[in-house]
């Protein structure tokens, strides 16, 4: 299956819709969102056929977004998501600090994280962290990721 991670909008749909048209085009039905999401954002992805969860980032009022999302096509969790696909376990949080801790758990394959606006990818024993960047080009090119987990393989993508 291939999933789209995407993080730190912060309400910025243009580059929004730039992520969501490369989305659309490879036919992915599963985003995650790893936070700093805002209320445009909401409901921007409120109105796309995909089902989507994410956890709520620092610049996030998790009451807001979960009455936002609810009855939708968006899972919202607070400060950290489980997921479980083709026997991959799977995690997203906002925080480094938060993924880092998850990783020290040793319950998954591969976590998700933001926070930072900065693409990048760690190894903590067998778990994975990454960080797909951001939508709102805070410090890099904006960019997000496209997970496979049939082949087990993580594609950076630039917008």
């Amino acid at each position: 299956m291939l999933i789209a991670v995407i993080s730190d909008t912060h309400d910025n749909l243009f580059r929004l819709e730039k992520a969501l048209k490369e989305i659309r085009s490879r036919d992915i039905k599963l985003l995650f969102h790893c936070g700093d999401i805002g209320t445009k954002t909401i409901e921007s992805l409120k109105a796309e056929e995909i089902q989507i969860y994410a956890v709520c980032g620092n610049n996030d009022y998790f009451p807001e977004l979960e009455r936002m999302c609810k009855n939708s096509n968006i899972g919202l969790f607070e400060d950290i998501g489980e997921i479980e696909i083709d026997k991959i376990k799977i995690s997203i949080t906002h925080l480094p600090k938060v993924a880092e801790y998850l990783a020290s758990l040793k319950k998954y394959n591969i976590i998700f994280f933001g926070h930072t606006h900065r693409k990048s990818f760690k190894l903590l024993g067998d778990t994975r962290l990454v960080n797909p960047g951001d939508i709102m080009a805070r410090h890099d090119k904006p960019s997000f990721i496209i997970y496979d987990t049939i082949e087990d393989k993580i594609e950076f993508i630039k917008i």
